[in-house]
């Protein structure tokens, strides 16, 4: 017999409504009654009461060694957690700032943007706060250099959850407070800023008795809070003395901002539910002495307006929809967007609970059969005015407007359930659009120059507001359904994520630090470059460098940073560096810049920054091995260290330092200027490059087999685990996740303790680096396989078995390339399963080390044709 019976589905039907997040823990939660009811049975089948009463007898007689246990157990715990504490990050002092961010997006234009800072116009992973609870539903509100956001924790025995407000450092993602009142439950509101305060609401659809709570902006004190009779997933909005929320089937409150002298909310008004304000699920809008109610269904579907000081009702407009998008008031006119469906369901899929609630009020067939049709698919953007709430236009559309509509310096944003975002001009027509693949649920952020949407599977894309074309994209991992709305302030993109706590990612030009190429295809955890620039569907060959005599034999991937490109020479007669120098790759075949001579072949990737290029020579048991820093303009000798005989000689540079395996053992940091040794620590042999993030660099063990972590400044162990194979890859870091290789498996470790998070087997051992690309991860088997798994759980999203054994993949910006046992270079989509041939090579003969890509196009050497440029096809 099903678990779902008749009583579970209808559950799920009201649970599914605006913007309850509904899964498979509401599932669980549907049929726990039931389940539990079973377990019992089970359990008292199995425990008869005798068997209870001799458990409980000697669990008596031997209490003093079962509590010392127990002790011992949480005093292990907390010595633990007392050793190994939480990283704090570092948080910068409070910038003086009369800016507020006083609604839902920012103010009435709802673009949710701080002016005063460049647009991020490239991709690039900043920081994320995962300190807490690590989910994330609402907008991030960003006055100044902090951040406010409020979380969501549910979990299978607390579907209301629980929460905390935080406020965060901008600049680092250090935590400045966090807060919330007693018993805060899992919210979905948005934080309004005043000038002293933050306003915000409580609660999930199950929460029948939500609060609004107002906290100190500075501290995160409670100054005062209210509790009403629904949920309160309404954004506040801050204004002319007062704040207002909606609070479900409860309707509209308006409080005076300011408390009375026993510090309680002062109310000024409540415009009721469920009859008059039903579903007041939207956030209002106050403007020139007037709030704009948005009203969902339920006998809603219309937008209000009412005199801010009495909450008398100045005029009503129906509309055929729900209007969950709370107005934008911008260029004289209102603007909402409406529609069927919500944020977990599509119209199709609500229809059914909605028809069963019409039943259970007693409608007859023909009012459900009328109904019915007002609840197909469809939404609209509308335009009135604000004075006597005439429609001025509307445009219809295919699905639901949920988010805002954002109103830019000339032109109306709009995202939909379609997966579109759409463009119109002041008096409604349609200026352009953007498929974005997915349904659109959270709003759009426009900022000076850029529009950036969020789709519901985690996609994020920055486009030009002009001509609606992709400047960047990236994944902000697994997860569904990504509901929180973008925020676009100094130069970043914020954004609450499913599971991965709160991000900041994307630069702006004029910020981007000077480019690294830190080591083996653009260094540790890489995707086998540093820049972000599509190879395209085809490609096509460019030219090729040819071989001058041995010069061209090598073994390890080139490295290639602005105009020039390094190649390591493995040939025993003439050993060291070649360097070719090209403005733009596909422009032509490149010069010769400079050459540089080594002791020993260079069997290892250079690494290069601005002004210097770094290499080690030689392999282990070879003599007169040195780490040579050259010149990279004259390609002249600036300083050397001399390497061990057994040393691996694994390299990796940053800006705030060198990272070199010159021992048999350890790990040494040097100073770029000089090469001087800053500190080295003694961890093992190591068996791949370091890799860095933050203060942590995480290191692959060859002896003893296993990954370790230490940190940055003097080299301290933090911790080491072992493994039954030593890894062949650098480890690969995200968040909070370590990713390595152990034998013919990958593992997800927890970065702070090592604990085991995935693993995933594979159908061998790797034959090269763990590549990494946003929320994926590339790898190929000696064995002919190709794949890529989500970084997040390990799961293998693509799986191919006819790669080239010998030689890893590389990642473009929508795609992986990997070389296929034909001699194809073959392309795969990041999103779908979609695999062309992306260029046939097999004529240009053995590829004899790895691929790098690099300005729309890879670079790779041949045993036969020297270097080959292929870029994407015109």
């Amino acid at each position: 017999m099903s678990p779902f019976g008749p009583a579970s589905l209808q559950l799920m039907d009201q649970l599914a409504v605006v913007p309850v997040l509904i899964g498979p823990l509401q599932v669980l939660i549907a049929i726990l009654p039931g389940l539990l009811a079973s377990l019992a049975a089970a359990l008292f089948a199995l425990f008869k009461p005798r068997t209870f009463w001799l458990l409980l007898k000697t669990l008596w007689r031997v209490k003093l060694p079962l509590l010392a246990i127990v002790a011992v157990v949480g005093g292990g715990i907390w010595g633990l957690r007392a050793i190994l504490p939480e990283t704090q990050t570092a948080v910068g002092a409070a910038e003086g700032s009369d800016d507020t961010w006083p609604a839902f997006r920012g103010d009435l234009n709802r673009r949710g943007w701080q002016a005063g800072f460049p647009d991020p116009t490239m991709p690039s992973e900043r920081w994320s706060f995962t300190q807490g609870h690590d989910t994330f539903y609402g907008s991030p509100a960003v006055v100044g250099n902090r951040l406010y956001i409020a979380s969501s924790m549910v979990t299978l025995f607390n579907p209301t959850g629980q929460s905390e407000l935080y406020c965060l450092d901008t600049e680092t993602g250090g935590l400045v407070w966090r807060s919330g009142p007693p018993d805060y439950r899992a919210t979905f509101s948005s934080v309004a800023v005043g000038e002293d305060v933050v306003a915000v609401g409580e609660g999930l659809h199950l929460t029948k008795d939500s609060r609004l709570s107002v906290l100190d902006r500075h501290t995160g004190e409670l100054r005062w809070s209210y509790r009403s009779n629904s949920h309160m997933e309404s954004s506040p909005a801050i204004g002319e003395g007062v704040v207002v929320v909606g609070a479900g089937q409860d309707g509209f409150y308006c409080f005076e901002l300011e408390p009375d002298a026993q510090g309680n909310p002062v109310l000024r008004w409540h415009a009721p539910g469920p009859v008059d304000y039903a579903d007041a699920s939207g956030s209002p809008a106050i403007y020139n002495g007037r709030v704009y109610l948005p009203l969902g269904r339920w006998g809603g579907r219309a937008l209000a307006a009412l005199d801010l000081d009495s909450g008398e009702e100045l005029w009503r407009t129906e509309a055929p929809y729900p209007v969950f998008s709370g107005p934008t008031v911008a260029h004289g006119q209102v603007f909402i967007g409406m529609g069927n469906g919500n944020f977990i369901q599509s119209a199709e899929q609500a229809l059914p609970g909605e028809l069963d609630r019409l039943r259970a009020q007693g409608a007859s067939e023909a009012d459900i059969t009328a109904a019915k049709a007002t609840l197909q698919p469809g939404g609209a953007v509308w335009s009135l005015d604000p004075e006597t709430g005439a429609v001025n236009w509307q445009q219809d559309l295919p699905r639901a407007v949920l988010g805002q509509v954002a109103a830019g310096d000339s032109d109306i944003f709009a995202v939909s359930r379609d997966g579109h975002l759409y463009r119109f001009d002041l008096d409604g027509r349609p200026t352009g659009s953007f498929n974005a693949g997915a349904p659109i649920l959270a709003s759009p952020a426009v900022a000076q120059s850029h529009v950036y949407i969020l789709n519901e599977q985690g996609r994020l894309v920055c486009l030009d507001q002009d001509s609606l074309r992709v400047i960047w994209e990236m994944s902000l991992g697994s997860g569904w359904p990504w509901i929180g709305s973008p925020t676009v302030a100094r130069g970043t993109v914020f954004v609450g994520t499913i599971g991965g706590g709160v991000m900041a990612v994307g630069q702006s030009a004029e910020d981007a630090a000077a480019p690294l190429w830190r080591g083996l295809l653009g260094g540790a955890g890489g995707s086998g470059g540093i820049d972000d620039e599509d190879v395209g569907e085809r490609g096509s060959l460019r030219w090729r460098h040819e071989p001058e005599g041995a010069r061209f034999h090598m073994r390890a991937a080139a490295a290639h940073l602005d105009d020039l490109i390094i190649l390591p020479i493995a040939d025993e007669q003439s050993p060291g560096l070649l360097a070719l120098r090209s403005e733009r790759l596909d422009d032509g075949e490149p010069e010769t810049a400079w050459s540089y001579t080594t002791s020993n072949p260079v069997y290892q990737s250079p690494a290069l920054m601005q002004g210097l290029a770094l290499v080690a020579d030689g392999q282990p048991g070879d003599a007169n091995r040195h780490l040579h820093a050259i010149d990279s303009t004259s390609g002249q000798d600036l300083w050397r260290l001399e390497l061990a005989s057994d040393a691996p000689g694994y390299l990796q540079v940053e800006d705030w330092g060198v990272l070199i395996a010159d021992r048999a053992q350890g790990l040494s940091r040097l100073d770029i200027a000089n090469g001087q040794a800053q500190w080295h620590s003694a961890i093992g042999s190591l068996s791949a490059a370091p890799a860095v993030a933050d203060d942590l660099i995480a290191v692959s063990l060859a002896q003893p087999a296993g990954v370790a972590v230490i940190e940055r400044h003097g080299g301290m162990r933090l911790w080491q685990i072992a493994l039954d194979h030593a890894p062949r890859s650098s480890p690969v870091l995200r968040g909070r996740l370590l990713v390595i290789d152990d034998g013919e498996q990958l593992l997800g470790l927890r970065l702070n303790d090592g604990a085991v998070q995935w693993q995933t087997p594979l159908d061998g051992p790797i034959n090269g680096p763990i590549l990494r690309l946003r929320s994926r991860l590339a790898v190929s088997t000696e064995n002919g396989s190709v794949y890529m798994l989500d970084a997040a759980s390990g799961e293998i999203v693509r799986h191919y078995d006819d790669a080239n054994p010998h030689l890893p993949p590389v990642f473009s910006r929508n795609q992986l390339l990997y070389h296929d046992q034909n001699g194809n270079w073959m392309a795969t989509s990041l999103r779908s399963d979609v695999r062309v041939r992306w260029l046939a090579a097999r004529w240009l003969g053995d590829i004899t080390a790895p691929a790098i890509r690099s300005q729309g196009g890879i670079l790779f050497p041949t045993a036969e044709r020297g270097l080959i440029r292929a870029g994407r096809r015109e």
